[in-house]
């Protein structure tokens, strides 16, 4: 997907709002509308491939990409029906929305944990308003993170790496989060 075009309008939004020049602002915002949906087309349709395209292109772009971009792309890939195709793809994208968020913040791994964990939170939460979203029970909640805690543990009892790949895990929290299926959007 070429950026380029979309950055160019973006940049000719602002100057045209910055010179307060509502014709150039209209038809700049006509033209950014017009990128935002065809990079929604090129989305859609890049829905069936694999999770290793999209992180192909992410690792091709000049500059790094901010949290902003991962947080419209996780909503993005959070919308499309559950499929383990656009759950991979919505792992990939928050995983790199975590990444975008602790670069930024200074300190301690456990600071850096606390404030990932509130803006994840917030960013769910605001999503969920509205939303007519499915609710979970406290039941169901506390079932999903006592799985995940049971994987930390496993995690925590390995200590070389060829173990953690022979124990098989990562297909393990995969098969879990499968079987989660929209329960794993949950913000909580």
């Amino acid at each position: 997907m070429n950026t380029a075009p979309a950055i160019a309008v973006a940049r000719n939004l602002n100057q045209a709002i910055k010179e307060n020049d509502t014709a150039r602002v209209a038809e700049a915002e006509d033209h950014i509308a017009n990128e935002l949906l065809l990079w929604r087309i090129g989305l859609c349709s890049a829905t069936r491939h694999q999770a290793y395209d999209l992180r192909r292109f992410c690792e091709k772009t000049e500059e790094a990409l901010e949290a902003t971009v991962f947080t419209a792309l996780t909503r993005f890939y959070r919308g499309l029906p559950h499929t383990e195709l656009s759950q991979s793809k919505f792992d990939f994208v928050v995983t790199q929305y975590i990444r975008a968020l602790t670069s930024r913040v200074a300190g301690s791994f456990a600071l850096k944990v606390n404030l990932l964990v509130d803006s994840i939170r917030q960013t769910f939460a605001s999503w969920e308003r509205g939303s007519g979203g499915t609710t979970a029970s406290e039941e169901d909640i506390r079932a999903a993170l006592d799985g995940f805690r049971e994987f930390i543990v496993a995690a925590n009892e390995i200590h070389e790496f060829e173990e953690l790949i022979a124990s098989g895990l990562f297909n393990q929290v995969r098969f879990f989060k499968s079987k989660l299926g929209e329960k794993l959007y949950w913000p909580r």
